[in-house]
């Protein structure tokens, strides 16, 4: 890979990276492309990276093409209701929520501080109504949402004897 189209990026704190000026100039492409400025959704996908950024978050939210890609799935699928573990700043289910009317978003934040920012997005892009934020770590609040549907009782019990083992083997518990 020719040097003049990678550069490292050092975010102290919190890792490196490397950014590729030709995957940069292929999602610009491909957003001018699949997503015009003219999109009802741009408006508040664009608000929900300032403010992000503004509020200290780290560049590592879902690529717009990858956004893209998540909406027009769910749209073939005719998904209802779609989960996310992991909201940083809400810009994953602002995408899916924005762009598939019909879908409800639960999302899951571990971070107090992102959660808020994230509620202060999805209400900004006039989405509160279809995405639901939970604040906690994935493992205790997974098995909580799973468990409340009355015919999922033993998968649930199932589920959570999972999520404990997993824990056990990552020393979380």
């Amino acid at each position: 890979m020719p040097a003049s189209t990678v550069k490292l990026m050092c975010n102290p704190g919190q890792g490196d990276y490397e950014i590729d000026e030709r995957w940069v100039s292929t999602d610009a492409y491909t957003m001018s492309t699949l997503h015009p400025p003219t999109r009802p959704s741009r408006a508040s996908l664009s608000l929900t990276l300032q403010v992000s950024a503004d509020r200290g978050f780290s560049n590592i939210m879902t690529p717009s093409p990858q956004g893209k890609f998540f909406t027009l799935q769910c749209r073939m699928l005719a998904v209802k209701h779609t989960l996310e573990v992991g909201t940083l700043g809400g810009y994953s289910a602002i995408w899916l929520a924005t762009e598939n009317p019909g879908l409800y978003v639960t999302t899951i934040e571990f971070n107090t501080h992102h959660a808020e920012v994230v509620r202060e997005n999805i209400e900004a892009a006039g989405v509160g109504d279809r995405v639901e934020v939970f604040l906690g770590a994935g493992m205790d609040v997974l098995p909580q949402l799973y468990g409340g549907h009355p015919c999922r009782q033993e998968g649930a019990r199932r589920l959570q004897l999972r999520w404990c083992r997993l824990g056990q083997q990552l020393g979380l518990c």
